[in-house]
C-alpha cells in the first residue's frame, strides 16, 4: 500500500502483531520547503504514530516530513530494510527510557534527517530513575546513516552562493528534547556518514549523553566525517554510568591525511580512561582506530556510496567480540575476530527499496 499524510499517514494503537510490509509512507514536505515552514507555517507532525505489542516494519520506504515515527508505546519493534528519508526535524523516536519493551533497528538505510533518533519528555530533580527490564531498550545494529547532505532548514536571510543552509545538520545522532533520559541503547556495527563534528564534542557522537541511570553500549561502528576531526571531549562522561564504547574506528576526510601522531591518544592517557577500567577493564576506547576505513567508493561522492571495506581495509578484524545474545544477522558471515561497520568482508549490501525499483 501506499499512505499520502498531510499530519500523519499513519496512526495505529491497541494492535497487536502488526506487520507494514512493502509499502510507502509520503508526507506533505516537497523539495523546496524548508524546516522553517513545516515547523511554524505548514503544521509539524509525525508520518508514523504507532502504539500496541509486536510489530515489524520492513522493506518500507517513510519519506518527506517533519518527523519520521513515534513508537514509545510499542512493545516489540522489528524494524528492518527500510529507507528513512528526508525529514527535517525527527527521525526515529522510541522515546525516554521506559521499562520495558524491546527495539530492533537494523538494516536500514537512514538519510537526511535533523536528529536521527530522539526523545521527548521533562525529567524534573528528584524524580525517580526508572529501572528497565534486563535485556530491554534499542538495538541498533547494522544499519546505514547517512546524514552528509543534512537538510534544509531555512531560506537564508541574505544571500548565500554556497548553498551550506541547503545542508544543515543539528550535530546530533541521540537527541533529546526536554532533557528527558535516554532510551537504553546498543548501538553497535553501524556505518555513519557525517557533516562534521558533533555538538558539544561528546565521544561516540552523543551516544555517551542524557543517560540517567539508564545503559548505553557502544561497539564496532565506523564514524566518517566530511568536515574537521572526531570530537574528544569526554568531559559530559561519568564512570558512575553504565557507559561501555570501544572498537570504533573514525575518520575525517578533509582533515584525516593531514594527522601524523594517534589522534585518539589523549583519552587513554587521561585519569578518565583509568577510572573508566573499573566499570569495563579494557577502558573505554582501548581499541579504537582513528584511519581510513577503505571503502570501495570514496564517502565524499555526492551520489550512493559502496561501503563495502576494501580487502585492505584497517576495519577488518578490528572489533571487540560481543555478547552472543546480542542479535546480529550478519555474524555467521563474519570471519575471524569482527569487522567494523555495517556490512563484513565480502558481506553483500541490504536492500531497502521497494520490490520493482531499482536496489539502493
Amino acid at each position: 500500500m501506499t499512505f499520502h499524510g498531510s499530519d500523519a499517514a499513519l496512526r495505529v494503537s491497541r494492535t497487536n502483531r502488526l506487520k507494514l510490509i512493502n509499502c510507502a509512507l509520503r508526507g506533505h514536505k516537497a523539495p523546496w520547503l524548508s524546516r522553517f515552514h513545516l515547523k511554524n507555517r505548514a503544521g509539524a507532525g509525525y508520518l508514523v504514530y504507532a502504539a500496541g505489542r509486536d510489530f515489524e516494519f520492513a522493506n518500507c520506504e517513510l519519506t518527506d516530513h517533519h518527523d519520521c515515527m513515534q513508537f514509545y508505546f510499542v512493545d516489540g519493534m522489528r524494524f528492518h530494510h527500510n529507507l528513512v528519508d528526508n525529514f527535517d526535524d525527527d527521525g526515529l523516536e522510541p522515546g525516554p527510557k521506559k521499562e520495558r519493551g524491546t527495539s530492533l533497528l537494523y538494516q536500514n538505510y537512514i538519510a537526511r534527517c535533523l536528529n536521527p533518533f530522539s526523545a521527548h519528555g521533562r525529567r524534573k530533580p528528584g524524580d525517580p530513575a526508572v529501572e528497565s527490564e534486563e535485556g530491554s531498550g534499542v538495538y541498533l545494529y547494522r544499519n546505514v546513516i547517512d546524514l552528509r547532505h543534512g537538510v534544509y532548514r531555512a531560506p537564508p536571510s541574505e544571500p548565500d552562493p554556497s548553498g551550506a543552509f541547503l545542508h544543515q545538520h543539528s550535530g546530533w545522532l541521540a537527541h533529546e528534547h526536554g532533557n528527558p533520559t535516554l532510551a537504553v541503547y546498543y548501538v553497535y556495527h553501524n556505518t555513519f556518514l557525517l557533516p562534521g563534528r558533533p555538538a558539544n564534542g561528546h565521544y561516540a557522537w552523543t551516544w555517551g549523553s542524557h543517560m540517567g541511570g539508564t545503559t548505553r553500549r557502544v561497539f564496532n561502528n565506523v564514524f566518517v566525517q566530511l568536515e574537521g576531526l572526531p570530537g574528544t571531549d569526554v568531559r559530559s562522561l561519568s564512570v558512575e554510568h553504565d557507559f561501555q564504547a570501544d572498537g570504533n574506528l573514525y575518520w575525517s576526510l578533509r582533515e584525516g591525511p593531514k594527522q601524523t601522531a594517534d589522534y585518539l591518544a589523549k583519552l587513554g592517557q587521561s585519569a578518565l580512561f583509568e577510572e573508566s577500567r573499573k566499570r569495563y577493564p579494557p577502558g573505554w576506547g582501548a581499541h579504537d582506530l582513528f584511519a581510513d576505513p577503505e571503502f570501495i567508493d570514496d564517502a565524499d561522492a555526492e551520489g550512493p556510496v559502496d561501503i563495502r571495506l576494501r580487502e585492505t581495509s584497517p576495519a577488518i578484524d578490528a572489533g571487540v567480540e560481543l555478547p552472543a545474545d546480542w542479535p546480529d544477522p550478519l555474524r555467521d558471515q563474519d570471519d575471524g575476530k569482527p569487522d567494523l561497520g555495517a556490512l563484513p568482508l565480502g558481506a553483500r549490501p541490504f536492500p531497502v527499496s521497494l520490490p520493482g525499483k531499482e536496489t539502493r
